[in-house]
């Protein structure tokens, strides 16, 4: 058979890289795809799109070959790169057999691999800071000094435990032997330790060029404490000064130029000798202490400018100014001259109590004091038309202050402890011995009910106008009387200490009598609400009457430190009447308004809510509320059926409101549910409802006239 030879010219598939992208044609199996302008080519498997096919590892016109999945090279193979001639020097890359799988990560940087059999080629800069450690450095390893980096001048090296560096002072944490001299040339020398031991017997301070007295002036020790402690040397005085007592110990004595001066018991002979002790005449002394053993008589009878004197024979005078003030009597009366005041004053004569003299006195007035055991003896009397007598407390009906002729007006202090006062021959006040303030009666009640029993005031009387107690204020202005209740957490009289929230501030008590004490009917009480500060007292008052059969008032009505008013029994007693005041289930009473000030983010409602009351049912209905008829009947809604339509329609009930053992209001958050059918709001819709029936009306309106002219 004669051979043919057919010449046969393939040519594949071909386009730039964004047609073939954007066709993403599926190429049949062992079909070849080629991107003209990336020179790059694929392989089609007969079911996946361009876009999901790898580009063949086939190096492109320049020679670049790009790899897109792993390249793997035999168990026997290496990778070579020839060097500037073909088969002349080449550069292999292998690697001994693993024996578990390997990852070699390069760096993210560009330079020279470092191979183990490389010299010279690592340098500082391609070594961390901090990664060469101790252990790296070998022990025989040794730094000439002159590898160091230089300090100052007079720098030596030192550690502060954790870094080493030069430095200019030295702190040693351990011992430390100076062989030589030490000289120190700063300005302060600082010796932190407890003990200075010092072997040389002589310590010399001030030690200068030229030592002089103005050099040394203020030299000497001083020891530190709250004060300091100290003893210097003065130029000005040529003395040593302390700020310090000294305390010689026991037998030890204070000696001027060898000569004993003073010790604990006696003066030194060279004191005793001296004209200090001898007889004389003192011009002028001053003592702070003066304690006199002997007899100190004055001489003079001229009253001095201050001190005493003897203007009479047996008679001691006092003078200030040179004017005579007290005189003490050979009988040993004393006067005080001049219309002086007796004074018994306090301690630093801040107060006192006086006893002053009239300026002129007519006649003698005797003040007799009582006997020693207070049993007798009048105290005080007067030589006039009235009478004024104070007697002694032992004088049983007479232990009085009486005023007048009749004696009406009378002051009593019983032995009993009381003290009543009494004008025109009645009672009008008294103190008892518990110290009640008692008016209108002798004794004092403790029938009343809580803790009004132990009341230190209680005015009493059979008419209006003596059980009352007024208070008026007369001012042309607009202030009005005060009439205060207060309350402070101290406990001691006069104390100031902050109450806290809930504390009561005061009471009001109304109480009726029912044969045989008093009950109480109804509380006002004024309380803490909140928590209070400097200046800062937010209060509420609470009103509490007591229910028929009931032994103790509750709480009916609340104003609160916000002004909110809240009465439990307005929203408790209901009523299916429309109102015109909206109340909150714990019984706070809230205006309703309407007006734009009081609503943000205004627009128009939307028809399908209106749309949403069609389904709301309209009911015939009983009321089973306390204050409505039961016989009467009434129109209206279900809360809870419109609360399921639109829960914007109705009221919630939030808080269970009740009251504890003391009467007092505690509320309680529950679950929210539907009480009341807010029947205004339907308003809207309803206009709503009506507008889209008025456009429907006339749309009729428009075909029915239409269709009669037609």
């Amino acid at each position: 058979m004669t051979a043919t030879t057919i010449r046969v010219q393939m040519a594949q598939r071909k386009d730039t890289a964004a047609n073939w992208t954007s066709a993403n044609p599926i190429l049949l199996s062992g079909e070849i795809g080629y991107e003209t302008d990336t020179k790059k080519f694929k392989i089609g498997n007969g079911s996946s799109n361009w876009n999901n096919l790898a580009y063949l590892p086939i190096p492109d016109g320049s020679g670049n070959l790009t790899i897109t999945g792993n390249l793997e090279i035999g168990t026997t193979g290496s990778l070579t790169f020839e060097g500037s001639t073909a088969d002349g020097f080449e550069t292999t890359l292998a690697v001994t057999n693993p024996t578990a799988d390997r990852t070699i990560t390069l760096p993210d940087r560009s330079g020279t691999v470092i191979t183990s059999g490389d010299t010279g080629t690592v340098t500082s800069t391609m070594l961390a800071d901090g990664t060469i450690v101790n252990a790296d450095i070998s022990t025989t390893a040794e730094i000439a000094v002159s590898k160091l980096a230089n300090g100052t001048a007079n720098q030596i090296i030192t550690t502060d435990g954790t870094d080493v560096s030069w430095s200019s002072n030295l702190n040693l944490a351990g011992n430390a032997t100076i062989q030589g001299d030490l000289t120190v040339n700063g300005t302060t020398t600082t010796i932190d330790t407890q003990t200075l031991l010092v072997e040389d017997k002589n310590i010399e301070m001030g030690v200068v060029a030229t030592p002089t007295d103005v050099t040394a002036d203020g030299g000497g020790i001083t020891l530190r404490g709250t004060t300091n402690k100290t003893v210097n040397w003065s130029n000005a005085t040529s003395c040593w000064t302390s700020s310090e007592n000294f305390d010689l110990a026991a037998g030890k004595s204070y000696f001027i130029d060898g000569a004993e001066v003073i010790n604990s018991t006696s003066l030194g002979i060279a004191i005793t000798d001296s004209t200090l002790t001898s007889v004389g005449t003192l011009g002028n002394l001053t003592v702070a202490d003066f304690v006199f053993a002997g007899t100190f008589i004055p001489d003079s009878t001229t009253a001095p400018f201050m001190g005493m004197y003897a203007p009479a024979a047996n008679t001691l005078g006092f003078a200030t100014d040179s004017v005579q003030r007290i005189t003490i009597d050979p009988n040993g009366n004393l006067t005080i001259n001049a219309q002086g005041d007796l004074r018994f004053a306090d301690s630093d004569s801040s107060n006192w109590v006086a006893f002053q003299a009239p300026a002129t006195v007519a006649s003698n007035v005797t003040w007799t004091l009582p006997s020693a055991d207070g049993t007798s003896g009048q105290v005080l009397s007067t030589n006039g038309s009235g009478t004024l007598s104070w007697y002694t407390a032992g004088g049983g009906a007479t232990d009085k202050i009486e005023e007048g002729n009749s004696s009406a007006e009378v002051i009593d202090t019983g032995s009993d402890g009381r003290f009543v006062v009494t004008t025109e021959g009645s009672e009008r006040a008294r103190v008892d011995s518990s110290g009640r303030l008692l008016v209108g009666t002798s004794s004092a009640r403790a029938n009343f009910y809580n803790a009004t029993g132990t009341a230190q005031l209680q005015v009493e009387g059979i008419t209006q106008s003596s059980s009352s107690i007024s208070v008026t204020y007369n001012d042309n202005g607009v202030g009005g009387p005060v009439v205060t209740l207060n309350k402070s957490r101290s406990a001691s009289v006069g104390g100031n200490t902050i109450v806290s929230s809930g504390d009561a501030l005061g009471n009001i008590y109304f109480q009726g009598n029912d044969g045989s004490e008093f009950v109480e009917a109804a509380l006002i009480r004024a309380e803490v609400d909140g928590t209070p500060g400097a200046n800062d007292m937010p209060g509420r008052l609470v009103f509490s009457t007591t229910a028929d059969g009931a032994s103790s008032p509750t709480e009916r009505m609340r104003l609160n430190n916000a002004g909110w008013l809240s009465c439990q029994a307005a929203y408790d007693v209901t009523t299916g009447t429309s109102p015109n005041l909206v109340v909150g289930n714990t019984g706070i009473f809230q205006r309703s308004t309407s007006s734009a000030k009081y609503k943000t983010q205004i627009e128009d409602a939307e028809l399908s809510y209106s749309e949403a009351l069609l389904n709301c049912r309209p009911v015939w209905y009983r009321s089973t509320c306390e204050v409505d008829c039961p016989d009467h009947s009434y129109w209206g809604f279900i809360a809870e059926e419109v609360a399921q339509i639109d829960p914007r329609l109705v009221f919630w009930k939030t808080v269970s409101v009740s009251h504890d053992e003391k009467g007092q209001k505690v509320e309680t958050p529950c679950t929210p549910e539907p009480e009341g059918v807010a029947y205004d709001r339907f308003v809207p819709h309803l206009l709503n409802l009506i507008k889209r029936q008025q456009q429907a009306i006339e749309i009729l309106e428009a075909k029915v006239a239409a269709l009669e002219s037609a």
